[in-house]
């Protein structure tokens, strides 16, 4: 019984001596900076952040039409600014490197496409591949 009285007036004499206000010659040094600590930098604000930035999507050029009953295929290149062309062949609903073939048309010789999210009809005049001389 003793014991427990001395534990309550030791719990009760530590929550005063946290709440009294410090007085000991030692105090200040808690409050001083002595590693000289400085508060973070502030972050600089962008007027725009990076991922607002558009991008045009790569450029399709059509090198032929597919048409084995059932399946329509057409075959391209994806030409991008400063990369080699990639060469795809695609049937309509597939879909890779967020280039999807909507539509296939074989009488009227188009392609509708899905590429990055913009819809595009490609034909062989306009986006035909052309040999440069």
């Amino acid at each position: 019984m003793g014991m427990c009285k001395w534990i309550w007036l030791l719990a009760v004499s530590f929550g005063a001596a946290a709440m009294a206000p410090p007085e000991t010659p030692y105090d200040s040094i808690a409050s001083r900076n002595a590693f000289g600590l400085r508060p973070p930098a502030p972050v600089p604000s962008t007027s725009a952040p990076a991922e607002s930035v558009w991008t045009p999507p790569p450029d399709l050029k059509i090198t032929g039409l597919i048409a084995v009953p059932p399946a329509k295929k057409v075959s391209f290149y994806v030409v991008e600014h400063g990369k080699p062309p990639k060469s795809y062949v695609l049937g309509e609903g597939e879909e890779q490197d967020d280039i999807k073939v909507v539509t296939i048309d074989g009488k009227s010789q188009t392609v509708r496409v899905k590429n990055r999210g913009v819809y595009v009809v490609l034909d062989f005049k306009t986006h035909g591949l052309t040999s440069q001389p």
